[in-house]
């Protein structure tokens, strides 16, 4: 989308802009703003302002009126298509269209902001709170303020004629594809590895230039957020409660 544009091309990639209708420059960093300036009553309503614009592009994609993803990947036909696993829902929405359109892809991992660790306080089936998450989850799609996530990548699978049995919901990223880690395996975190899982081993770039970190910016009343690997998915929300 454009706003990966200025990234892309400064580390000397080709950029080819997609979805400009939905993702105009600048509309991730207006969202993020959006959510972290509103509370209560308003961030409720700009969340559902959000979800029923992201039903809307889905609906695209269902009702045959989105091919802008198939037309590019037909037209550049890559030999592999690398598919970032940083967002899980767009990467399996991008891999289910790629096996439409009979393109070879893996899912490339090379940070976990979609993978936190294991939960160790996790609910137990058939407990009380277990029971207040089936509630919650079919109300929060009624209301608006979330999306049945399941049923969207069943009916993109269907429109894309992918097999019901590629997919595995026990995974964040249901659909199986060779996926390869930018890590060392014992960097994983546990339960995430299955068949068709490789590893990299240590990626460190040792002639890599970037400027010294200018730690004057900092303000002394704030707390200093540390995020690494899998910490990075509550990130945003740890800034909301401390602001």
């Amino acid at each position: 989308i454009p706003d990966s544009q200025e990234n892309a091309q400064n580390h000397g990639f080709t950029f080819l802009p997609i979805l400009e209708r939905w993702f105009p420059k600048g509309f991730i960093r207006k969202v993020d703003d959006n959510h972290l300036k509103a509370s209560g009553l308003k961030l409720i309503l700009e969340q559902i302002k959000y979800i029923k614009y992201f039903k809307s592009m889905i609906n695209s994609f269902l009702t045959g009126e989105n091919r802008e993803v198939h037309t590019l990947l037909k037209q550049t036909h890559p030999d592999l298509l690398l598919i970032s696993t940083s967002s899980p829902l767009f990467s399996t929405l991008l891999a289910l269209i790629a096996y439409e359109c009979q393109i070879t892809s893996i899912y490339l991992t090379d940070m976990f902001t979609a993978l936190p660790p294991p939960n160790p306080n996790r609910q137990i089936k058939f407990s009380p709170q277990f029971w207040i998450q089936q509630f919650k989850l079919p109300f929060s799609w009624l209301i608006g303020i979330d999306i049945n996530i399941k049923n969207i990548i069943k009916k993109i699978a269907i429109k894309s004629k992918v097999p019901l049995e590629l997919l595995d919901f026990q995974h964040v990223i249901p659909l199986k594809l060779p996926h390869l880690f930018l890590c060392p395996e014992e960097l994983d975190f546990p339960g995430t590895v299955r068949p068709g899982c490789y590893y990299a081993e240590a990626s460190i770039d040792l002639e890599r230039q970037q400027p010294d970190f200018n730690w004057s910016k900092l303000k002394q009343d704030k707390a200093l957020i540390y995020c690494a690997l899998g910490t990075t998915v509550g990130a945003v929300e740890t800034l909301c409660e401390n602001n």
